[in-house]
């Protein structure tokens, strides 16, 4: 079997039936003879896993057909209670290990006939690269070896629990409860890259929430296809066609999905972070999956080149802080993603705080609007004092600004008498004034000592205005006249 076909197989062994035509046509690449076989081991697969001997292209015409494990059997000191799970290359079993100690606990082993180099690889390469783990979130390895025949397994954590997005439906989670579930995963993301370990294949089903105390726990389980960020996790040689690529595509980085897929780094991870964390808010992927309504060709083409709609266009709640993030996992360009997962896990925690979050440059009003959502009560509190304030203020601005108003009507009334009284003196003097020429000019010439009392008269009242010149010159000519 060629080395290049053997990974294809097992790869497409993991797809949904429906999936499995659509991924062929991408990795053959019109190469007939491949898909011819490809296509035939894959029937043979399916006979097999109905009941039927495995075909020619798997076991030689001259073989036994193996017989799988099932429930009842034993593998070193582990009783097989119950299959769990099964892949195309590999089964899973929830186990009793009787010794040292007595616990249930999952047993992954490849499937007879199913141990070819490729598969064995990344049996291996799933098997170390959980060993490294020490975290909570991520399934925990307790032994490994191999049967009699000489197939791997490995023994881990039983994790008794449902997808992520499952349990979100069934519990009916609020926004804020996904994120919190959400931002663990993260976690546990950010400790494998830690331990250089890229996933390469998260999606709902390789993270499952379990309950520990009552409280919701996810797990991230199958690192499968893995990848070192640095050297090598297995001695074993894993070689990865440039042709193909490696992963689920609804979940899978431009990079990934991209010719080659050799370039790879945890940035990759925090993309399908951002595909799960799409799924999670909306429930739905931010591009249709192969089989529904795109053939895989038409799915790499809109990962590679399409921005997918903003989560809002299909619920308005969550425009704004959690449109940016998660279109900021999606990001084309992986230089413009976050860094890592502890970023992302870190901008979720800034938005559920009611802090600014990175994912956007923010306006100075934003900032403010966060500001104010943060400490709700004190400034709530501290409107309330300024409203009391300004309103006081006002009151008593308002209280003088009257008072004034009324002083200075009151002064303008009285400018306006006084001014009245000056105009009617000012009448009266002239109209005496009058009178007086008048008298001069007929009869008071031959009465000296009339005359002269009139003009002391007007010069009287002329003193009192103040007009002390006119007031003297009219007491001379009293006198000038008194002396006639």
């Amino acid at each position: 079997m060629n080395p290049h076909d053997d990974e294809l197989f097992a790869h497409a062994l993991e797809l949904p039936p429906g999936e499995r035509a659509a991924y062929l046509a991408t990795v053959c690449a019109g190469d007939v003879a491949r898909r011819a076989n490809l296509d035939s081991m894959l029937a043979a697969h399916d006979r097999a896993a109905a009941g039927a001997f495995m075909a020619e292209t798997l076991i030689p015409s001259n073989s036994t057909r193996p017989i799988g494990e099932k429930s009842g059997d034993r593998i070193g000191h582990f009783q097989l209670l119950e299959k769990i799970g099964e892949g195309g290359c590999g089964t899973v079993f929830r186990a009793e290990q009787r010794e040292p100690v007595r616990r249930e606990v999952a047993l992954k082993i490849i499937k007879p006939g199913m141990d070819t180099a490729a598969v064995v690889a990344r049996f291996e390469v799933e098997r170390q690269a959980l060993a490294l783990m020490e975290h909570p979130g991520i399934a925990r390895v307790f032994d490994a070896g191999a049967t009699a025949t000489g197939r791997p397994f490995f023994v881990m954590e039983l994790v008794r629990g449902v997808r992520i997005t499952e349990y979100s439906l069934r519990e009916q989670l609020t926004v804020r409860a996904q994120l919190h579930l959400f931002i663990e995963v993260c976690r546990a993301v950010q400790h494998a890259h830690q331990k250089g370990v890229i996933h390469r294949d998260l999606k709902p089903s390789n993270i499952l929430v379990t309950l520990q105390d009552g409280a919701p726990v996810p797990k991230v389980i199958d690192f499968g296809i893995a990848k070192a960020t640095q050297g090598r996790l297995t001695h074993a040689t894993l070689f990865t066609a440039v042709e193909h690529f490696i992963g689920t595509p609804a979940y899978m980085s431009p990079e990934q999905a991209g010719a080659g897929a050799i370039d790879i780094d945890t940035r990759t991870d925090v993309y399908a972070l951002g595909v799960l964390l799409y799924e999670l808010l909306t429930g739905r992927l931010p591009f249709a999956a192969p089989g529904s309504t795109a053939s895989l060709d038409e799915l790499r083409r809109a990962i590679c080149e399409r921005e997918p709609p903003r989560p809002s266009t299909h619920d308005a709640t969550l425009r704004g802080d959690l449109d940016w993030i998660v279109m900021k996992c999606l990001e084309t360009d992986r230089s413009r993603r976050y860094d890592s997962a502890a970023a992302l896990a870190l901008d979720l925690e800034r938005h559920l705080n009611d802090e600014p979050v990175m994912a956007a440059a923010p306006g100075t009003f934003y900032v403010l609007s966060k500001l104010i959502r943060r400490h709700r009560v004190a400034f709530l509190t501290g409107s309330a004092i300024a409203i009391l304030l300004v309103g006081g203020l006002t009151l008593a601005t308002w209280l003088f600004l009257r008072e004034r108003a009324t002083l200075e009507r009151a002064r303008y009334s009285e400018q306006k008498t006084v001014e009245a009284y000056r105009a009617a003196l000012r009448q009266q003097a002239i109209a005496a004034e009058e009178r007086a020429r008048a008298a001069d000019s007929r009869s008071l010439v031959a009465q000296p000592a009339s005359r002269a009392e009139i003009l002391d008269a007007l010069a009287d009242y002329y003193a009192a205005r103040g007009e002390t010149a006119k007031a003297d010159a009219l007491r001379a000519d009293a006198r000038e006249a008194r002396r006639k």
